[in-house]
């Protein structure tokens, strides 16, 4: 095994986000953002959490890894917060385009677009209940 793939074996051990308690957590989360009724800046009214990030509505029904569907992302990136890993608090409704497009940081967005209006700051109530 060369050093990179040893590297690479390495880093998916230590990963928290792989194993049963990682999915018993994301269950938890699909569980609470998919049953929550949420009115929206135009006086609509759903079911399911929106985005926290870009705040339009997720697709619950889709399937998995495709640009709308659900995935639950953590508010602080596990590789920083490892701690937090399993916290409910930390994990936030997202897209999984707008999960994979923010990485472990910011959200990455090219100059002149947008990912969304939001309806309200979902990151800093989020981040409000990740604290205490």
């Amino acid at each position: 095994m060369n050093d990179a793939a040893a590297a690479h074996a390495k880093s998916r051990k230590k990963d928290p986000r792989r194993g049963r308690a990682w999915q018993r957590v994301k269950a938890a989360a699909y569980a609470r953002d998919s049953r929550m009724v949420c009115r929206y800046s135009d006086g609509t009214v759903r079911v399911g959490a929106p985005c926290w990030i870009c705040g339009e509505p997720i697709d619950y029904a889709a399937k998995p890894q495709t640009p709308y569907a659900y995935e639950p992302d953590h508010v602080r990136p596990v590789e920083q917060h490892p701690e937090l890993a399993y916290d409910l608090a930390n994990i936030a409704p997202s897209h999984c385009k707008c999960n994979r497009a923010r990485g472990t940081g910011r959200i990455k967005v090219r100059r002149g677009e947008t990912l969304g209006e939001q309806s309200r700051n979902w990151g800093a109530e989020l981040l409000g209940r990740a604290k205490g």
